[in-house]
């Protein structure tokens, strides 16, 4: 709870900015994307996940996966070199003490068009 103009307000969700990966992506090529929030308080935690396994950025040059945190409000996920075993559904879960949401968007690589769904509970 925040305490503005005399009053305590509850904390706000966050909201996730939709983002998708680019059509005609091939093996080898570098892509990323970029998860963000367009309201939500903080801390607002970033969590991502390949096909509902959780990713860790332990050894990014086995699997040329690297998470960044951009600011606050967003994160990067960056591939080095794409491969057909990247292929999937890459989801970025955003939350804060108020809630937790998520986004997700399909990755296709040799040219396959991307697609991306959404929703408010992860």
């Amino acid at each position: 709870m925040y305490y503005s103009s005399g009053r305590f307000l509850p904390p706000v969700p966050p909201k996730i900015t939709p983002f998708s990966f680019e059509d005609g992506l091939r093996e080898t090529m570098m892509t990323r994307v970029i998860c963000g929030v367009s309201q939500g308080d903080l801390p607002i935690n970033f969590t991502w996940y390949k096909d509902e396994k959780r990713l860790a950025n332990d050894d990014p040059w086995e699997n040329n996966i690297v998470i960044s945190p951009l600011d606050s409000y967003s994160t990067l996920l960056r591939f080095s070199s794409l491969s057909a075993e990247q292929v999937g559904t890459y989801t970025c879960l955003a939350s804060n003490p108020a809630s937790q949401t998520y986004f997700s968007a399909k990755l296709e690589v040799q040219g396959k068009t991307s697609e991306h769904t959404s929703s408010s509970a992860y």
